[in-house]
């Protein structure tokens, strides 16, 4: 009971308290927001399932004859590998498979020149469940993007700011309120 604050505070005190704490156990969300429909029950825990083609015209083409089933017990990551002409940015080739962390690295990202005059390849890995959807057709989508850390670095998540800030907050119009 807070029988000595006005009661302007105690009326908004508890969806405050809520707020907080329900904020502080809440965390950013890992999976892509696109959500297909595929059966729950994985082989293994962490499995996952990539788009996966060979040689399709497009990426289209290659999203609607994707096989549709688990990755192999140690892949993490989707690869993704697209041909295109560098004029019209029209598609030639695409490719998806589920990859080991081997092929997956910084330096096998990217888009590069090929010796075919004006056809140009580009590369990207990602971690999740179907995060290759999209195929990459510039040196902005060809990229290699992860949801775990590649290092061991200290993570701080959003909540915990998120309850740090609205903590100084109440602290502060409690002080102004007495």
């Amino acid at each position: 009971m807070l029988p000595s604050w006005p009661l302007g505070i105690k009326q908004w005190l508890s969806p405050v308290l809520f707020y907080v704490v329900l904020m502080s156990t809440c965390s950013a969300p890992t999976e892509p927001t696109l959500i297909f429909s595929y059966d729950d029950s994985t082989p293994f825990p962490n499995a996952i399932k990539c788009f996966t083609c060979t040689d399709k015209k497009s990426n289209r083409e290659c999203n609607e004859r994707a096989y549709d089933a688990f990755c192999p017990k140690g892949t993490k990551y989707c690869y993704s590998s697209h041909y295109l002409n560098q004029k019209s940015g029209e598609s030639i080739l695409v490719n998806k498979k589920c990859a080991l962390q081997e092929e997956c690295t910084v330096n096998a990202v990217g888009c590069k020149d090929t010796s075919t005059k004006h056809v140009q390849r580009c590369v990207s890995c990602c971690e999740g469940t179907q995060c290759n959807f999209w195929s990459p057709h510039n040196s902005t989508t060809a990229v290699f993007s992860t949801v775990t850390p590649l290092n061991s670095a200290p993570q701080h998540t959003i909540p915990n700011v998120i309850l740090i800030v609205t903590l100084t907050l109440l602290t502060t119009l409690l002080t102004l309120a007495t």
